[in-house]
C-alpha cells in the first residue's frame, strides 16, 4: 500500500532519475550508493536497480511493463496507475491537473513528466532534498516538426536520452511515442518547487549542461 511509505524517510536526501543523455556523464553509481534513488521509463536499460521506480505514461507502460514481468531480478518497488496489473506493484491515481499532490495516497499530478510524478512521491515520503539528475529538459529530435504532446514514430538515433547498455537507442525504432511539452513541464516543475521550499525543503538540478533553469543549479561532485 502506498499508505506504507508515508515520511518513510523523512529528513533524508535521496536522487530522481531522469533518462537524458548527460546520465551517461553523471557518477549514478557513486550518488546511488549514497542516496536513495527514484528511478523511472527503462532506467532498467543501464543495468541499474534504483530503489523506487515508477512508470505513468501509456505509451512506455506498454514496452516497458512487459521487460519487467519478464525480470524478477529487477527488484524495485514499483509504482504504476491502477489500471496496470503489475503483480507486487503499488497502484497510483494519475491525474491530469494543475498543481502538486502532497497526498500519494490519494492521487499524482501527471504533469507531462514521470520525473514529475517521482517528485511528489519524493515528497510524501518525506525527504527534505531532492538531487536531480539525467534531467536534460531538451529533445533536440523529438521536438522537431510536429506540436508539442502529440505523438510521433521514432526513427534511426536518438539523441534525447541515453543509450542502453547494449548499446541500442532509448526510442525504439518504429514505436510510437509522444513528444514533449516543455513550457507545461516547467510550470508543473514550478508548482513543485514552491511546495518543498515553503516547507523549507528542495530541489537540487545536477544535471550536466541541463536546460531546466527552475531549480538551482549545482555540481553532483558537491554531493559525493
Amino acid at each position: 500500500m502506498i499508505q506504507d511509505f508515508k515520511d518513510k524517510h523523512k529528513g533524508e536526501t535521496c536522487v530522481v532519475i531522469g533518462n537524458g543523455p548527460s546520465l551517461e556523464k553523471t557518477p549514478l553509481g557513486h550518488l546511488t550508493r549514497k542516496y536513495t534513488a527514484f528511478g523511472a521509463n527503462k532506467i532498467y536499460g543501464r543495468d541499474f536497480i534504483p530503489e523506487y521506480w515508477t512508470c505513468a505514461d501509456s505509451v512506455m507502460l506498454t514496452e516497458c511493463i512487459p521487460w519487467v514481468i519478464n525480470h524478477p531480478e529487477f527488484e524495485s518497488d514499483k509504482f504504476v496507475p491502477r489500471d496496470v496489473p503489475l503483480p507486487g506493484s503499488h497502484q497510483l491515481n494519475i491525474s491530469i491537473e494543475t498543481g502538486f499532490s502532497k497526498d500519494a495516497s490519494e492521487k499524482v499530478i501527471l504533469g507531462g513528466t514521470v520525473t514529475f510524478v517521482n517528485l511528489q512521491l519524493a515528497w510524501y515520503m518525506g525527504f527534505t532534498t531532492v538531487l536531480l539528475v539525467g534531467v536534460d529538459h531538451k529533445y533536440p529530435k523529438a521536438s522537431i516538426g510536429g506540436k508539442a504532446g502529440y505523438k510521433f514514430i521514432a526513427a534511426g538515433d536518438d539523441p534525447d536520452h541515453f543509450k542502453l547498455a547494449d548499446g541500442s537507442p532509448y526510442f525504439t525504432p518504429g514505436h510510437i511515442y509522444n513528444r514533449p511539452e516543455l513550457s507545461a513541464n516547467e510550470r508543473y516543475y514550478a508548482a513543485a518547487k514552491l511546495v518543498f521550499e515553503q516547507a523549507g525543503r528542495k530541489i537540487v538540478n545536477l544535471t550536466p549542461g541541463s536546460v531546466l533553469n527552475v531549480f538551482e543549479k549545482q555540481d553532483w561532485s558537491k554531493w559525493l
